[in-house]
C-alpha cells in the first residue's frame, strides 16, 4: 500500500489563541498597553506584530512592571493568580475555554479525593496551569509507562465511576 504525505502550508491558531489575540488587540484598543503572562502565541512574526501594538511579555510575575496584566490562553496555576492579587494588578484573563475546563475538572477530582493524571509536557505552561489546580493530588507525564503503573485502589472504583458518569476511567486515592 502506497500513500501520499501533503503537508499543510498553514493551518492557523487554535480557538483559545485565536480569541486571546483577539481579545488582547481589543482592550488594548480600548485601555492602552498591556503585558501578558508568557507569549501569547509561539509565533515569532506575530509576537512581534502584537508588541508593535503595545502587548508585551512578562516571562514571570517578578518581570511585570505595570499595574495590570493578561493570562494568556494556557491558563495560570491559582498561586500565581493569588499572587497577582496580593500584588494588585489588574487581571485581564485570556483564558481559553477549554483550559479553564480542565482547570477546573483538575480541582473537582482533586477535591473529591481522587489522583489527576495528565498527559502531557510537564514543563508546558497550559499542563502547569492545569496541574496547579489538582494541588499536590497529580502528576503530568508524557509516558505512558508512568500512566500503566496505575492502578485502583478498590474493585469498587469502575462500578463507582459508570454510575455516577462523571468521571470516566478514574481512581480515588486511599
Amino acid at each position: 500500500m502506497s500513500f501520499e504525505i501533503i503537508r499543510a502550508e498553514g493551518i492557523g491558531f487554535c480557538f483559545g489563541v485565536r480569541r486571546a489575540i483577539d481579545l488582547l488587540t481589543d482592550y488594548v484598543g480600548k485601555h492602552g498597553p498591556i503585558e501578558t503572562m508568557g507569549a501569547v502565541v509561539h509565533n515569532r512574526p506575530v509576537v512581534q506584530k502584537l508588541e508593535g501594538m503595545g502587548i508585551t511579555i512578562a516571562e514571570g510575575i517578578e518581570e511585570i512592571k505595570g499595574s495590570r496584566v493578561a493570562i494568556r490562553s494556557h491558563g495560570i496555576s491559582p498561586g500565581e493568580e493569588a499572587e497577582l492579587r496580593r500584588r494588585n494588578i489588574e487581571i485581564v484573563d485570556t483564558t481559553c475555554p477549554f483550559v479553564h475546563r480542565a482547570q477546573m475538572a483538575a480541582k473537582r477530582l482533586a477535591g473529591d479525593g481522587f489522583y489527576v493524571v495528565i498527559f502531557g509536557e510537564q514543563g508546558h505552561p497550559e499542563i502547569k496551569s492545569v496541574m496547579g489546580y489538582a494541588g499536590a493530588k497529580g502528576i503530568a507525564t508524557l509516558e505512558a509507562a508512568d500512566i500503566a503503573k496505575l492502578s485502583p485502589v478498590a474493585a469498587k472504583t469502575r462500578g463507582f465511576c459508570r454510575r455516577r458518569r462523571k468521571y470516566r476511567n478514574c481512581f480515588p486515592l486511599s
